[in-house]
């Protein structure tokens, strides 16, 4: 997988010179990684796949080039493989962009589920307040008319009898009246 060909535009894509890169192996311009994926594409190539797809480069300074490659097997006269050819369109900046987006999307997605949750508990504490009396913690009227009616919903849908017991304080208003409302809460 030596280089047969370069244009101008590739070399200076990658930092290089077309006479320094003509002759020399397709991995000197390319990671490990890049390496092992171009080994796995190779195979296709041979096998007669054509496909596009992307791939990171290496320039000659060390950073990272997204290509765009475009590569199709090359078959001499008896039509056997000789090699490929590959068609290559810098996708850095595009690249870069779509993982910084992605990056991004995937921290807000964190703060969302974040924020949902606390919304979650906050929004359970604002059930549970306004149901219950903030002196005593007994369930309010409201949640008792609920309760009052689950529970007759159940006792009918069961056919089971169903007894209610209500308690009243009498004469409270006068504590409150004579001695204040710290006094009617102590009581």
């Amino acid at each position: 997988a030596h280089t047969a060909f370069v244009n101008e535009r590739m070399a200076n894509m990658l930092g290089y010179k077309v006479a320094d890169m003509f002759g020399k192996h397709l991995f000197s311009f390319m990671d490990v990684e890049g390496k092992v994926i171009c080994e796995e594409n190779l195979k296709r190539r041979q096998e007669g796949i054509r496909e596009q797809h992307e791939f990171k480069l290496q320039h000659r300074d060390g950073r990272a080039v997204w290509a765009l490659m475009s590569t199709s097997p090359l078959h001499d006269e008896q039509g056997i493989y000789a090699g490929a050819l590959a068609m290559v369109n810098d996708i850095t900046e595009h690249k870069c962009a779509t993982l910084e987006l992605d990056r991004a999307k995937a921290e807000l997605e964190l703060r969302v589920a974040e924020r949902t949750r606390e919304l979650t508990d906050l929004n359970q504490k604002l059930v549970e307040l306004a149901a219950r009396d903030p002196l005593t913690g007994l369930l309010n009227r409201r949640a008792f008319d609920d309760r009052l009616a689950q529970e007759v919903a159940t006792a009918t849908r069961y056919d089971t009898p169903l007894s209610v017991l209500l308690l009243d304080v009498d004469h409270f208003k006068p504590i409150n009246d004579c001695s204040g409302h710290a006094a009617g809460d102590e009581a």
